[in-house]
């Protein structure tokens, strides 16, 4: 039984040692699951981290075994090379190089050469930039390529290679370089318009300058006058073809377009020159290039514009329009200030033209020419002054004019108020004035006084004297003829008349008045013909018009005129042509006698006559 009971306790023991070990068991399973269960999480996120950091990187991978042949790729391969990942796993990297990548790079030779010699000899880093062009599938960009050997690993004896797309990178450099050569040119054209001053060498030579620096693939000026006429031009790089550009200038044209390029602000551009230059010269050379025009401009006048050929990236770039304009600005500045010296030259040249014929005429004029300052002192006197007045120059210059003794006592005041309305502002005078001549006696001269304004203060006046003694006679001789003709014509029982050039009535005396019954006042300014039937106009006309043109002197032709009542009355008309000046409105005077009694008693004597014949 002892026996018995030692096994049952024996039993127990390794049965309860059996339980704790199944339950260590169990827990060490639960364990193992719990690890299991973390191992699976940390597969995939080590898998999404090999997805996220090289499978789908932006970064092209290639992994190749120690045989050189593809054993893992990116997914941008595929975007960068246009080539599918899945296809060309496994497959010779040399090969496939060879048929198929190196094509699509710029330089293929260049890059495949690079290449393959890092297959040759696997022992190096390899690091160079290369060019895709676009293609089927894929976009133009730059690549980076890194290479190296793969030393540990499965696959070590292979070579990893990288391809970073470095395109925006390029971009930049490519923009800040293009841009850089437009600041040299903007530098160099700036050193130009500080020291030409021709206009023709300046237009020249900025296009040529905006070429050279590279900036552009040719350039052209042309300059316009206010009115919009073109008058110059110069170009660089454009060629044979801008010869019939300069004479479609020379003829308005192009039409449409010259209005646009002298009226538009800012920077216009030409992206197609076949749609937006037909029948332009210029077209065929922006045909694979785009365009860039602005006005030259300065202080709201524009004296011209340029345009240049650009790469088509930089067209519509704003820091390249901005500059652009900036050097546009500059050439105008330029031009603006070569016109400006070119006036002041022109306007040198003519004061001293205009200077030479002054002193000539002031010194051959025939009359007599004095110049004297504000405070009448004589600073020029030409030569027949000093004839008239018997007096050397040198004797006259630097003396008052007032204080020579030449002028009538009578008229200095006269002189003074004169020469005062000049000095207070007046733009020019003229007075009669008595001068002395040598010989004592005096002549009358009709003094022009023209104050010289320099700057807006009056410096200086001229006087032209000019003889007037023996015109002065005569129209006082004149003036006592007229009286006297006047006295007579008033007083004479016939009309007397004068005809304007025009054949109007200039003149009639009073006598109007007791045979025609209008005043004399009433007939000023009427034609003669107005005075008579419909009938005897074209009688009296041809009359007129004989005398007028001086061919005939008329004497007693009978003519008929009407009263102011509408009568009829006749008379004796005799008229003669005047010899006159140009400039005087008289062409004939004349007299018309009254017959009207006269033949009404001469037709009733031959009445009586014919009665008394009859017997009654």
């Amino acid at each position: 039984m002892r026996d018995s009971g030692e096994t049952r306790e024996s039993l127990q023991r390794e049965l309860t040692l059996a339980r704790k070990r199944i339950a260590e068991l169990e827990a060490s399973e639960v364990e193992i699951k719990k690890e299991l269960r973390g191992l699976q999480k940390s597969d995939k996120i080590y898998r999404s981290l090999a997805e996220d950091a090289f499978f789908s990187s932006k970064v092209g991978i290639f992994v190749l075994d120690p045989n050189f042949k593809i054993a893992w790729v990116s997914h941008s391969i595929g975007k960068y090379f246009g080539l599918s990942p899945k296809e060309i796993l496994g497959k010779d990297k040399r090969k496939l190089i060879k048929e198929q990548i190196k094509d699509i790079f710029e330089d293929p030779e260049a890059f495949a050469s690079k290449v393959l010699h890092t297959y040759d000899n696997n022992t190096y880093v390899e690091n160079f930039e290369c060019h895709v062009l676009p293609g089927p599938g894929r976009e133009e960009r730059w690549l980076e390529h890194w290479s190296e050997p793969i030393e540990k690993g499965v696959f070590a004896g292979g070579r990893i290679e990288t391809y970073v797309d470095i395109t925006e990178r390029k971009k930049i450099e490519r923009r800040m370089g293009y841009l850089n050569k437009i600041l040299r040119a903007i530098w160099r054209v700036n050193q130009l318009v500080t020291r030409e001053r021709h206009m023709g060498l300046l237009i020249k030579k900025a296009c040529k300058l905006l070429m050279e620096t590279g900036a552009y693939n040719n350039v052209w000026i042309a300059l316009f006058d206010q009115g919009g006429r073109f008058y110059s031009a110069a170009e660089a790089g454009v060629g044979a073809e801008f010869n019939a550009m300069v004479e479609l200038l020379k003829r308005g044209g192009p039409k449409g377009c010259r209005e646009e390029m002298l009226t538009k602000s800012g920077v216009q551009i030409i992206t197609n020159s076949s749609l937006e230059c037909k029948g332009c010269p210029l077209a065929k050379i922006y045909k694979d290039k785009g365009a860039m025009r602005v006005r030259l401009e300065y202080r709201g006048r524009t004296y011209g514009l340029i345009a240049a050929s650009a790469p088509r990236e930089f067209l519509r770039d704003t820091d390249a329009k901005t500059l652009l304009e900036e050097v546009a600005g500059d050439i105008a500045f330029a031009v603006h200030t070569i016109e400006l010296e070119e006036k002041r030259k022109a306007a040198e040249k003519a004061r001293q033209a205009t200077e030479a014929r002054y002193r000539l005429l002031y010194e051959i004029a025939g009359e007599p020419i004095f110049t004297y300052d504000k405070n009448l002192i004589l600073t020029d006197v030409n030569k027949v002054a000093c004839e008239k007045i018997g007096i050397e120059k040198d004797k006259l210059i630097g003396r008052n004019i007032l204080e020579l003794g030449l002028l009538h006592p009578d008229d200095t005041q006269k002189a003074m108020d004169h020469i005062k309305k000049l000095l207070e502002g007046a733009s020019i005078e003229t007075e009669k004035l008595r001068f002395k001549r040598k010989d004592g006696s005096y002549l009358i001269g009709e003094v022009t006084a023209t104050p010289i304004i320099e700057q807006g203060e009056l410096v200086a006046i001229t006087n032209v004297c000019h003889d007037v003694t023996e015109r002065e006679s005569l129209t006082a001789a004149l003036k006592k003829s007229e009286e006297k003709f006047r006295l007579l014509s008033e007083n004479a029982p016939d009309i007397v008349f004068s005809l304007g050039k025009d054949g109007l009535i200039t003149y009639v005396n009073s006598s109007t008045r007791q045979t025609l019954g209008f005043e004399p006042e009433e007939l000023i300014g009427l034609y003669p013909t107005e005075l008579c039937e419909e009938r005897d106009r074209k009688f009296l006309i041809r009359l007129f018009k004989r005398v007028s043109e001086g061919k005939e002197t008329l004497h007693n032709v009978g003519v008929t005129l009407l009263d102011k009542k509408g009568k009829e009355r006749y008379f004796l008309l005799s008229c003669s042509p005047v010899e006159r000046a140009e400039s005087e409105d008289l062409a004939a005077v004349g007299m018309l006698k009254d017959t009207t009694e006269q033949r009404d008693l001469e037709a009733q004597l031959r009445h009586a006559q014919k009665m008394e014949a009859i017997g009654t």
